[in-house]
């Protein structure tokens, strides 16, 4: 099997509500517009992992759990929808990876002036 990606492209809190008592540690809340199963990447999983730990949980699909780390315990890590086209497209430019095309062409759809704060978390699995 091996490390596993998946990347959800949030929108931050715009109602800025408090921050939440989450396992021990206080979260703001940011709402999963969207999801994607990169599955084994390392190209991309590696450069990733390098980005800070977010301050932002999201609900998962359950409707119930708060996903605040990854399955491995590590944090989410955070970065700009910008800054995860360039770690795709160096990665893909390197070596070809047929999951990429569609998960960039999903980030390049997101228009900044009809959304308010977005960000996508690197989830390991």
């Amino acid at each position: 099997m091996g490390y596993e990606s998946r990347l959800y492209i949030i929108q931050k809190d715009k109602y800025n509500m408090p921050m939440s008592l989450i396992k021990g540690k206080k979260y703001k809340y940011a709402e999963a517009i969207a999801s994607f199963d990169l599955r084994k990447d390392y190209d991309v999983s590696d450069r990733m992992r390098l980005y800070p730990a977010t301050e932002y949980a999201i609900i998962g699909d359950d409707c119930d759990t708060w996903i605040t780390c990854d399955m491995y315990g590590e944090p989410l890590r955070e970065m700009t929808i910008s800054d995860a086209i360039r770690i795709l497209e160096k990665a893909e430019a390197e070596d070809h990876y047929r999951r990429r095309t569609p998960l960039l062409t999903m980030l390049k759809a997101f228009q900044p002036d009809e959304w308010d704060e977005l960000a996508v978390l690197h989830y390991g699995y």
